[in-house]
């Protein structure tokens, strides 16, 4: 699993295989799963081992490139400081 995100009423897991939609909510999956994924906006956690770099773009946005996914995933101001020590 690659990275978790909230998709109407499911969230969306993406994998190596593609997506597959749950019932379970981020939050749950966040307590969890919180020794190997990270929360990097309200609507997503992220896998830790599979994020290549976060940037921040022109826009003062910041993003994480996460190996597998062909979009990388917006990274809320809120959660930046506690991403990066988590990377660290």
């Amino acid at each position: 699993v690659l990275a978790f995100q909230a998709d109407q009423k499911y969230v969306r897991i993406t994998h190596s295989r593609g997506c597959d939609l749950i019932d379970e909510s981020l939050k749950s999956l966040e307590e969890e799963f919180s020794d190997h994924f990270v929360r990097v906006h309200r609507n997503s956690l992220v896998r830790l081992g599979a994020i290549e770099s976060v940037e921040r773009v022109e826009s003062g946005q910041y993003l994480a490139n996460v190996r597998g996914l062909s979009e990388p995933c917006q990274v809320s101001r809120r959660h930046v400081k506690d991403l990066k020590a988590r990377l660290r």
